[in-house]
Parts: structure tokens; sequence; C-alpha cells
């Protein structure tokens, strides 16, 4: 995680935070990872796999829609920002266990 020293991302990324906190059930399990390369800022936004999901939306409207905002302030700002969704790697083993414990019960997790 790198340390964001120009306002214009300070507030991109505080938009962001304020979007996902909207759209997320569980806010203390989201984090928001930084990296800034090639003179381009890369959001990664992490969350339990049912809130990704909420992130993502169906077909991948709501996260294009999100990337979209980010894009028309980056275009305001003459900055260019990225956002990625992924789990949190500490929900992945709870969604494994849930899995194996639908297997268990024979259901058909994939």
């Amino acid at each position: 995680m790198s340390l964001i020293d120009d306002p214009r991302d300070a507030k991109a990324l505080e938009l962001l935070k304020e979007i996902v906190a909207c759209l997320v059930e569980e806010t203390e399990q989201v984090t928001i990872e930084t990296q800034i390369r090639a003179g381009k800022v890369f959001f990664g936004v992490s969350a339990n796999p049912r809130d990704i999901g909420f992130l993502i939306g169906k077909h991948g409207r709501i996260a294009e829609a999100i990337r979209t905002v980010l894009r028309g302030v980056g275009k305001q700002s003459r900055r260019s920002y990225l956002v990625y969704f992924e789990p949190n790697a500490s929900s992945r083993s709870t969604t494994t266990e849930l899995s194996d414990k639908s297997a268990q019960l024979g259901h058909n997790v994939t």
C-alpha cells in the first residue's frame, strides 16, 4: 500500500470509500489498497465474497458504474484511476468452510 501524496488522489479515494460503504453490509471487512504506477492510480477493493458480489453487481454493472464515476473524477483532475475488486483472503477460508459444510449435507456447491 502506498501513501497518497496528491490531494486529488486523496479525494478520489474518499469518494470510492463513500460509494463502497453504501453498497456493502460489512464495512469493517472492506480494505482499499492503493498503488501508483506509471502515473496511474490503482485502487484494489477487498471485501468478503458476498459484499464483492454486491460491488460487482449483475453482469458487472455496478463495478462498471463505480469505475465510470472515478474515470470522470480522473478526467476532471487530469489523473487516471483504475479500480479492481477481490475477495478478502480471510473470507476465502470462510467460503471454503461453508462449501465443505454444504458438501457434507449433500448440496452441490461450485
